[in-house]
C-alpha cells in the first residue's frame, strides 16, 4: 500500500474540515491531488510538484536555482552565502560560454570548500571537499546526475529554518545535526530543536525580506546565525517540507497552513 506524503495527508485533512472535495489522482500515492469547492479546483502534489500553488511558477523556478536565488538576494541587499556556479558535465555546452566548466577550475579553487547541486534538495550530494583530487572524485560521482554545482566557502554556524506564510513568520526551529560530521538537514538525520511559534525578531525579519525579494507567498528560509550574531541566508525553499511538524507531532499547525491556503484559492 502506498505511503502518502505527509504534506498531502495534511492537505486532505484540511480539505475534509473545510468540506471541500479531495481527490487523489495518482492511484493513492498522493503525488498529484485535486481539491474542489463550489466548481473551482486546484491541483497540488509532492515530489517535484509544488505543494503550495499560491507560489507563482516564476518564483518557484527561481528559488529552485540556488545561484539565481543568491543573485536576487544580492539585488535586495540581503546577506547570503554566495558561491561560484560551475557546470559538472558537458551536456548542452554548445548553449553556454566556456567560463564555468568545473574541469578548468578545480586546481584554482580554495580548499576546503563546500559543494552542492545548484538544483537539489534534502542535502543530497552536499558536502565538504578538502582537496582538488577529492573534487575530481566528487565531479565524477555526480556528473551523470547533476548538471550544475555550487561551490561555497565553509561557514560554521547554527542553522535555523523559518517558515514564512503570506508575510508572517509562522514558526522557526534550529537544526541540530546528528553529529558534527553531518549536515544540518532533517533528511540527513538532524533534529528540530528550539521550535517556536514566535521566532526571534531578527530571524523573522530576514526571512520575511527573503520571501518578499523572491515573491514567495510560502517559503522555508534557512539562515545561519554566526557567533557574532550576524546572519546569512543559506537557502530559500519554495516547496518546504514540514518534516519538523511531523517529528514534533504538530499536525494541527500543518493542517492550518492548508486550511488557509485552500480557502484563499477556492473560496475567494
Amino acid at each position: 500500500m502506498p505511503v502518502i506524503p505527509y504534506r498531502i495527508t495534511l492537505a486532505r485533512r484540511a480539505a475534509e474540515r473545510l468540506g471541500y472535495t479531495f481527490r487523489d489522482l495518482d492511484r493513492g500515492s498522493g503525488y498529484l491531488v485535486e481539491v474542489e469547492h463550489d466548481g473551482r479546483r486546484v491541483h497540488l502534489g509532492d515530489g517535484k510538484i509544488s505543494a503550495y500553488p499560491v507560489n507563482s511558477a516564476t518564483a518557484d523556478h527561481i528559488a529552485r536555482d540556488k545561484a539565481f536565488t543568491n543573485v536576487v538576494l544580492d539585488r535586495a541587499g540581503l546577506p547570503n552565502l554566495g558561491g561560484q556556479l560551475f557546470f559538472a558535465n558537458t551536456r548542452f555546452a554548445e548553449f553556454r560560454d566556456a567560463s564555468r566548466e568545473i574541469a578548468d577550475h578545480i586546481d584554482r579553487l580554495g580548499y576546503p570548500c563546500f559543494v552542492k547541486p545548484n538544483q537539489g534538495s534534502k542535502g543530497r550530494h552536499a558536502q565538504i571537499v578538502h582537496t582538488a583530487e577529492k573534487m575530481r572524485a566528487y565531479v565524477t560521482l555526480v556528473a551523470d546526475e547533476i548538471d550544475q554545482i555550487l561551490v561555497q566557502d565553509i561557514v560554521e554556524a547554527d542553522e535555523y529554518r523559518v517558515f514564512v506564510e503570506h508575510g508572517t513568520a509562522l514558526f522557526s526551529y534550529r537544526k541540530q545535526p546528528a553529529d558534527a560530521a553531518q549536515a544540518a538537514n532533517l533528511a540527513a538525520g538532524a533534529k528540530p530543536v528550539e521550535f517556536t511559534l514566535t521566532p526571534r525578531q531578527t530571524l523573522a525579519a530576514l526571512a520575511l525580506d527573503a520571501a518578499e525579494a523572491l515573491d514567495l507567498a510560502i517559503a522555508g528560509i534557512d539562515i545561519f546565525v554566526l557567533a557574532d550574531g550576524s546572519m546569512r541566508i543559506v537557502e530559500v525553499n519554495c516547496n518546504p517540507a514540514l518534516d519538523s511538524l511531523q517529528m514534533l507531532e504538530l499536525d494541527e499547525i500543518g493542517i492550518g497552513i492548508w486550511e488557509r491556503m485552500l480557502t484563499r484559492l477556492l473560496a475567494a
